[in-house]
């Protein structure tokens, strides 16, 4: 029988984060990256520390933390299909992801970044504010 290690997250550390994540996204130079064959889309640092795990926080939202709840990325499944469709104020962001050779101004990535850095914030500071249970298996 495997045994499973099971960690208490801080919630109040992982709030404080998502307060701040567009600090802590600019500060630790984290990549937007977007894989068009899979819609996954990640957010985060380009090595993630060896023990980082994926923590769901809603149906398409997971953040990456380390066990002491530090957030190291946001990865989101079924990007263009299902989280566009309910964030539409973002669907200039999935168009400069998109884009095999960008033609976009570095501004305009950079207005992307922060624009989807803010609904993600927005998107997981709500998930996890109505979470009781910050108990995770890794």
């Amino acid at each position: 029988m495997t045994k499973v290690n099971q960690i208490t997250l801080d919630k109040d550390k992982l709030l404080k984060q998502i307060e701040s994540l567009v600090a802590i996204a600019k500060k630790d130079k984290w990549s937007l990256d977007y894989d068009t064959d899979t819609d996954e889309m990640t957010f985060g640092k380009k090595t993630m520390p060896r023990d980082t795990f994926l923590f769901n926080v809603n149906d398409e939202l997971n953040l990456f933390l380390s066990p002491d709840s530090t957030i190291n990325g946001i990865f989101i499944e079924y990007f263009a299909v299902n989280f566009i469709e309910h964030n539409k104020e973002l669907e200039p962001v999935l168009q400069i992801l998109e884009e095999e050779t960008p033609t976009e101004t570095p501004k305009m990535v950079a207005h992307a970044k922060k624009a989807l850095e803010q609904e993600l914030l927005a998107d997981a500071f709500k998930s996890l504010f109505n979470r009781d249970n910050f108990v995770t298996a890794v």
